[in-house]
C-alpha cells in the first residue's frame, strides 16, 4: 500500500490498525498472530499469482474466515506512475478450489468467502488438542 493512501481516504479513522507494508514482509513477520477476519479487498490481482496463492495459505491457519473481493477481465496497468496499481494475475472460482469457500459474482466483481482453520472443528494443534 502506499502511504499516501492512507491520508486519502482517512484510513486510520476507518480503521484500528494500517500496517503499510507489502504482503511477503507480512507473512515473514509474527507466525503466532491469529485473526477473526482477513480482508483481501482488491490485492489479490495485484500480487503474483504464487504470491497470492502464499498468502492464503498462511492465512488459512491463522483466521476463522478470509473474504477476497476481486475483479474479472479488468485491465488495469499503473495508475500515476504507480506500479503496484498494475493488475499482475486473474483470479477465478477455481482457485479456491483446494480451500472451503463460498463465492459470488456481480458483473465484474467477485466475493469469495473462505474458511479458516481458527473455526474448523476437525483442524487440531499438533499437540493433538482442538482448536
Amino acid at each position: 500500500m502506499d502511504g499516501g493512501y492512507v491520508e486519502r481516504f482517512c484510513l486510520r479513522q476507518t480503521y484500528d490498525v494500517v500496517v503499510i507494508d507489502s504482503v511477503q514482509s507480512l507473512l515473514n513477520g509474527p507466525q503466532g498472530m491469529t485473526y477473526d477476519l482477513v480482508v483481501f479487498g482488491d490485492v489479490m490481482e495485484h500480487l503474483l499469482k504464487s504470491e497470492g496463492l502464499n498468502a492464503l495459505h498462511f492465512y488459512i491457519y491463522r483466521c476463522k474466515r478470509i473474504i477476497v473481493v476481486y475483479p474479472t477481465k479488468y485491465v488495469q496497468y499503473d495508475v500515476n506512475g504507480k506500479i503496484h496499481e498494475s493488475h499482475r494475475s486473474i483470479w477465478a472460482p477455481q482457485d479456491f478450489m483446494h480451500f472451503t469457500f463460498d463465492h459470488r459474482t456481480i458483473g465484474h466483481m467477485n466475493l469469495a468467502i473462505i474458511e479458516g482453520y481458527l473455526d474448523d472443528k476437525d483442524a487440531v494443534y499438533p499437540s493433538g488438542d482442538s482448536l
